[in-house]
C-alpha cells in the first residue's frame, strides 16, 4: 500500500498564501456576480418583449417549466435558474413551475430594471466596483462626433465643442498622454485626427456621409424614416415623417380615398437631405470655428 505523500509545513504554509494572494481563499466558496441586470439576456428579453408577450399570450396552460419559459423567453434555463435563486421570479406548486401571472409580473419588472449590454458595460463588471471611480478619460475614449473634412489639425477648445465636453479636459489628457498633440505655438496646441485615433482607438470621428436616394418616385412613410434615420435623425419613426407632413415642414401627396398612406416624393425627400447636409456643415464649422 502506497504511503501517503507527506508535505512540509513550509510548502503547506507557502502555498495558502499564494492561493489566498490569487484570491482563491480557503473555505470561502468564489461564484461570479450575476449580470441580471446588465447581461445579454435581460437586454434581449428587453429588446423582444412584443414578440414574447405575444408568445406568452398564446400559451393556454397557467403553469410554466423552467424549460417552457426559458423557450418562450428566448434564453437558456441558467439565467432563469439564477433568477429564482437570487428571488427575483418565484416557483409555486409541488412540482416547482412558474404561474402565468408571476410571469407577466417578472417580465414587466425586468424590462424596467433592463440595462444596456455592451462591451463597456462588461469590461465595468469585470474591472470595475461601483466605488471605484470610472476610468481615467472615460468620456474621450468614448466620444462620437464629425472630424471636419476640411481641418487637419484642431484645438483643444475646437475638440471640446465637438465632443460636448470641457476643453480642459483635453489638456489633461495631453499632459498625462504627451503623444495625443504637438505644440504649433508656447500657448497653442494642435491634435491631429490620427493622433486622436491613436490614443482613443474606440473613439468614433468618422466624416459624415449622407447616402444618396435610390430612384424611385415615390416613398412610403416606412421608407422616408429609414432614410432619414440613415441622415443622422436616430429617433426618425413613421410617426416622425407623418407629423412633419402635417406640419407642413414635408410636402407629401395625400392617401386616395379610403386609404392612410401617404407617398413622399423623391425631390422633396432630396431637398430635406440638401437642407440636413447644409445644416451638419454649419454646425460643424460653428463649433470648428
Amino acid at each position: 500500500m502506497r504511503e501517503p505523500l507527506h508535505i512540509p509545513p513550509r510548502v503547506e504554509f507557502l502555498s495558502r498564501r499564494v492561493a489566498f494572494a490569487l484570491g482563491e481563499r480557503p473555505g470561502r466558496k468564489r461564484s461570479p456576480r450575476l449580470p441580471w441586470k446588465r447581461g445579454p439576456a435581460a437586454w434581449n428579453i428587453k429588446l423582444d418583449v412584443e414578440e414574447i408577450k405575444m408568445r406568452l399570450a398564446a400559451q393556454k396552460r397557467n403553469f410554466f417549466s423552467l424549460r417552457q419559459a426559458a423557450k418562450i423567453l428566448g434564453v437558456s434555463t441558467q439565467p432563469i435558474r439564477d433568477w429564482i435563486r437570487l428571488k427575483y421570479l418565484k416557483r409555486e406548486g409541488l412540482r416547482g413551475q412558474i404561474t402565468k401571472s408571476e410571469f407577466e409580473r417578472f417580465l414587466k419588472w425586468l424590462v424596467e430594471r433592463a440595462k444596456p449590454f455592451s462591451l463597456w458595460n462588461y469590461a465595468d463588471r469585470l474591472l470595475r466596483s461601483p466605488t471605484r471611480p470610472a476610468y481615467l478619460f472615460h468620456t474621450l475614449g468614448r466620444a462620437e462626433f464629425v472630424w471636419p473634412k476640411e481641418r487637419k489639425t484642431l484645438t483643444p477648445r475646437e475638440l471640446a465643442g465637438l465632443i460636448g465636453c470641457h476643453h480642459t479636459l483635453i489638456i489633461k489628457a495631453i499632459h498625462h498622454k504627451p503623444w495625443l498633440a504637438k505644440r504649433k505655438s508656447p500657448g497653442r496646441w494642435e491634435i491631429t485626427r490620427h493622433r486622436w485615433e491613436n490614443t482613443f482607438p474606440l473613439s468614433n470621428c468618422t466624416q459624415f456621409r449622407m447616402p444618396s436616394l435610390p430612384r424611385q418616385p415615390l416613398f412610403s412613410t416606412k421608407e422616408a424614416a429609414e432614410h432619414m434615420t440613415m441622415w443622422g435623425m436616430r429617433q426618425a419613426s413613421t410617426y416622425t415623417v407623418r407629423r412633419m407632413i402635417h406640419s407642413d415642414q414635408l410636402v407629401a401627396i395625400p392617401p386616395a380615398p379610403g386609404k392612410r398612406k401617404y407617398f413622399v416624393p423623391r425631390k422633396n425627400l432630396e431637398k430635406m437631405r440638401k437642407n440636413l447636409l447644409t445644416a451638419q456643415k454649419g454646425a460643424i464649422s460653428l463649433k470648428s470655428g
